[in-house]
């Protein structure tokens, strides 16, 4: 399992370096208000992609394992044509009063931009089917080439752009388009056999339609709800605060990149992992176990390091960023949390009770939207950022529990709260003072001292997987 993994992580370190090297050079080129324009655009794009999709990506996976191998081309490209389609008929509904939306999103009118995001909406949804099928079939060397080429792409695009023809969020955004359309073209041709395969039914089959709706339908409620609540603190920023506020956030979500390299590595590997497992083995609970173990250990490690590495990290950005620093710790919870979630609340999607999320993310959402509406006003980022943190673990707390009502796995979760209630104290101090290294030194030292056991035994596992000691 972990030299899968690591085909699958090995893409997003790879993307998470050209990110580093790059950073310098574009918030050098780029003003952090137009970086801040460039988030309005991504949080938009999200949220109009989730209503689009409807769900039919989730879908497909969820069901890809019940389907003999035949079948899941049919599969695929029924939920594809209709997540295409009813963007299509969004695009069409909303390019009328493109105006209004450029002022909302802009503060201008840029009908440029918003063909951008019609262009960017329908490679988005192309991205998700392909990329897909790459993770269902455990394709890790061809996902890790995706995203390798996808940041390549992105980093070039953006810089050129932004050198030679303006130094504007169009770059960002033209950056978005052509990294997707190469991701898109690497799968496609890597998996053409899947996707020429010979469909022996018809596409259109009631029974199928209603199967993957039933599945997917209620994912759509979720997902809008989760879009405006991973994008409140921007929305909040925006209200209450300015384009350049919402630059520095941005740059602050650069900083936590280690995190984030493990979230994009795990939660691609591990959706497609644990669902083979459950319908291999629905009672493997130690399987679960171990992993939540591993991952909270491995999670808490990273994090405090983050914390002792932060003064250094942030020299990579611009002057004009460097108080980013600041905003940069309760945003650490975003990944974390995250990634905690994904495998301590599989039990809803198990069992296909997936209008439950609707209840678990609108508590969260009703958390962080109070949250920000007290604190930007008086803290700016940092309130923001510490109000989207606390949500995070709202959302953990009620899906876990939630989840293990219908699949009891013992995670003992227990046994790591000290250590994570002691790295939400540094993190709430690091927010509002500027703590030097060797103070969070200490942080380091006690999560590392209180999990010795796990850490080594997690080093010599993976060490043995990878073939250096017998």
């Amino acid at each position: 399992m972990l030299k899968q993994f690591i085909t699958f992580a090995y893409g997003n370190l790879v993307s998470a370096a050209i990110t580093f090297f790059t950073i310098p050079i574009i918030t050098l080129l780029i003003i952090p208000s137009e970086f801040g324009k460039s988030t309005m655009f991504t949080l938009a794009l999200s949220f109009i992609c989730q209503i689009g999709i409807m769900g039919m990506d989730q879908s497909f996976m969820r069901i890809f394992f019940e389907k003999e191998e035949k079948d899941r081309t049919g599969l695929a490209w029924l939920c594809f044509i209709i997540s295409f389609g009813i963007t299509i008929l969004i695009i069409c509904c909303l390019l009328p009063f493109w105006r209004q939306i450029s002022e909302i999103l802009f503060e201008e009118q840029n009908f440029t931009a918003i063909i951008l995001l019609a262009s960017c909406l329908l490679l988005y949804i192309m991205d998700r089917f392909t990329i897909s099928v790459v993770r269902m079939q455990k394709k890790g060397n061809v996902y890790s080439l995706t995203r390798i080429v996808y940041a390549a792409t992105n980093a070039i695009t953006v810089i050129c752009y932004a050198k030679f023809i303006a130094p504007t969020f169009h770059a960002i955004v033209l950056g978005t388009a052509f990294s997707s359309i190469s991701s898109i073209v690497i799968s496609i041709l890597f998996e053409r056999k899947f996707w020429k395969n010979h469909i022996e039914k018809s596409l259109f089959n009631l029974n199928e339609i209603k199967q993957i709706f039933y599945f997917g339908l209620p994912l759509v409620p979720v997902y809008v709800i989760t879009t405006l609540f991973q994008g409140m603190d921007k929305l909040a920023l925006r209200t209450y605060s300015s384009f350049n506020e919402i630059g520095l956030y941005a740059a602050a979500i650069k900083i936590i990149f280690p995190l984030t390299i493990i979230q994009s590595g795990f939660t691609i590997y591990w959706y497609p992992l644990a669902l083979e497992t459950y319908e291999t083995d629905n009672m493997n609970y130690l399987f679960f176990e171990t992993m939540f173990k591993y991952m909270s250990v491995l999670l808490l490690i990273t994090a405090s390091a983050i914390l002792v590495l932060k003064d250094i990290i942030v020299f990579i950005l611009a002057p004009a960023y460097r108080s980013a620093v600041l905003i940069m710790p309760f945003l650490i919870l975003i990944p974390f949390m995250y990634i905690i979630t994904e495998v301590t609340g599989l039990g809803i999607i198990f069992k296909k009770r997936t209008y439950i999320n609707i209840i678990n993310i609108s508590i969260a959402a009703l958390v962080n939207l109070a949250g920000n509406y007290f604190l930007v006003p008086i803290y700016g980022a940092q309130g923001a950022a510490f109000s989207t943190g606390i949500a995070y673990i709202v959302y953990f707390s009620f899906r876990t529990y939630i989840s293990y009502r219908l699949f009891p796995v013992p995670y003992h979760i227990y046994r790591y709260l000290p250590s994570f209630c002691v790295l939400l104290g540094f993190l709430f101090i690091n927010t509002f003072y500027n703590v030097p290294w060797f103070a969070n030194i200490l942080l380091f030292a006690f999560i590392f001292i209180i999990h010795r056991k796990v850490i080594f035994d997690l080093l010599q596992k993976g060490i043995k997987e990878l073939g250096l000691i017998k």
